[in-house]
C-alpha cells in the first residue's frame, strides 16, 4: 500500500523527514507546499510531485492519505484541523500550537475522524530512551535534571516570543516531554526567567536569555530543567534520571549510566528520527497505532507543561494542572 504525503512546510526539519521517507517504501510524497515558492518547487522535484503556495488549496486539490505539518509554532493550528477532518493521519512538528485551548480542538477532530496522528517529539524513539526505560524498571524515579543550554537559532521568528513561544516552548520542550515519558502526568509547575543581555545586542529579541522550570509530577517525581540561549560556549542538552540505586544520563549522543561499582556509557547507532517515520508510516498501512510513541493527544500535555511554566514566569505564581 502507497501512503500519499502531501507537506506543508519545506524548510530545515521537513528536509529530515524527506530523507527519512526516501528510505520508507511504501511512502510517497506527492505534494509540496511552501510560503516560500522556490523552496517548494526544490522539495517537489525530488520527488516528482506537486508544488502549492496555499496550504488550503492543496488539501482541496491533491489526493492525500497523510499530511506533514513542519512550521514554525506561530503557523501552526488551522491546516491540522482542516486535515483531520477532512480523514487525514497527520504528522505534526513541535511544537504544536501556540495555545492549549486550540490544540485542544485539533485533539478532539483527530479522535472524532480517528486517524492516526504522531508529533516529532523523535528523542523518545532513541534506542538508548528504549534502554533506559528498562534499566529504571519499576523503581521510583525520584528527581531528573534537564538543560537546553546553547546559542540561539538563526531564524528571526525564534526570538520572537509571540511567534516561538520562546526557548522552553520550542526548543526545551524535547526535555519537557521526554521527562513525561518517564516520570507521567506533571501536576505543578513553577518557573523563573532572565531577561536583558541578547535584548540589548539582537535585533527584535523579545524571549528569555535563560530559565529555570521545576515540575512535580503525580507520581511525586520533581524535576528541573534549565534553558539558555545565550550560553554557545557550554553547550548542554540532556536529561538526567535519578533513582536511590541507579543514574541514567541522555543526550542526543550518548548514555551514561552510573551506579555503585559502574560507570557505562552507550552510544546509540539508530536514528530516531527514521524509527519516528517508519512507525507513523506503518501505523497507517496496518491500522494499528499503538507503537507511535508520541500522539497528538499526549503532545498536548506536554504543550500545557510548557506554555504554563510561561505563565508561571509571568506571575511569579506556581500554576497547577
Amino acid at each position: 500500500m502507497a501512503v500519499r504525503i502531501g507537506f506543508v512546510g519545506a524548510g530545515g526539519i521537513a528536509n529530515v523527514h524527506f530523507n527519512c521517507l526516501e528510505k520508507v517504501p511504501e511512502a510517497k510524497v506527492v505534494a509540496v507546499c511552501d510560503v516560500d515558492g522556490d523552496r517548494a518547487k526544490r522539495a517537489a522535484e525530488r520527488f516528482g510531485a506537486q508544488v502549492h503556495l496555499n496550504a488550503q488549496a492543496m488539501l482541496e486539490r491533491a489526493e492525500l492519505d497523510a499530511l506533514y505539518v513542519c512550521v514554525p509554532p506561530f503557523a501552526h493550528g488551522d491546516v491540522e484541523l482542516e486535515a483531520a477532518r477532512r480523514g487525514l493521519h497527520l504528522f505534526v512538528e513541535k511544537p504544536i500550537h501556540l495555545s492549549v485551548e486550540k490544540a485542544e480542538e485539533t485533539a478532539q477532530a483527530i479522535g472524532e475522524s480517528n486517524v492516526v496522528s504522531s508529533v516529532g517529539y523523535h528523542w523518545r524513539y532513541f534506542q538508548t530512551t528504549d534502554q533506559a526505560r528498562e534499566l529504571l524498571g519499576q523503581s521510583h524515579i525520584a528527581f531528573m535534571l534537564g538543560y537546553w543550554m546553547g546559542g540561539m537559532p538563526g531564524v528571526s521568528w525564534w526570538r520572537v516570543r509571540s511567534k516561538s513561544g520562546g526557548q522552553l516552548v520550542e526548543q526545551t520542550t524535547h526535555i519537557v516531554d521526554l521527562a513525561r515519558f518517564f516520570a507521567g502526568d506533571v501536576q505543578a509547575v513553577q518557573a523563573v526567567s532572565h531577561q536583558g543581555v541578547l535584548e540589548k545586542t539582537v535585533e527584535n529579541f523579545d524571549v528569555d536569555d535563560a530559565s529555570t522550570v521545576n515540575l512535580r509530577f503525580v507520581g511525586k517525581t520533581i524535576a528541573s530543567i534549565i534553558s539558555s540561549c545565550m550560553v554557545r560556549h557550554a553547550p548542554n542538552v540532556s536529561l538526567e534520571v535519578f533513582t536511590d540505586r541507579l543514574a541514567v544520563r541522555l543526550t542526543g549522543q550518548t548514555m551514561t549510566v552510573r551506579r555503585e561499582g559502574e560507570l557505562r556509557e552507550v552510544t546509540p547507532r539508530d536514528d530516531p528520527y527514521l524509527r519516528e517515520n517508519q512507525t507513523f508510516i506503518a501505523a497507517i498501512v496496518s491500522g494499528d497505532a499503538s507503537a507511535i510513541r508520541s500522539p497528538y493527544r499526549d503532545a498536548v500535555e506536554t504543550l500545557r507543561v510548557t506554555l504554563a511554566a510561561g505563565e508561571s514566569m509571568r506571575t511569579g505564581r506556581a500554576v497547577a494542572l
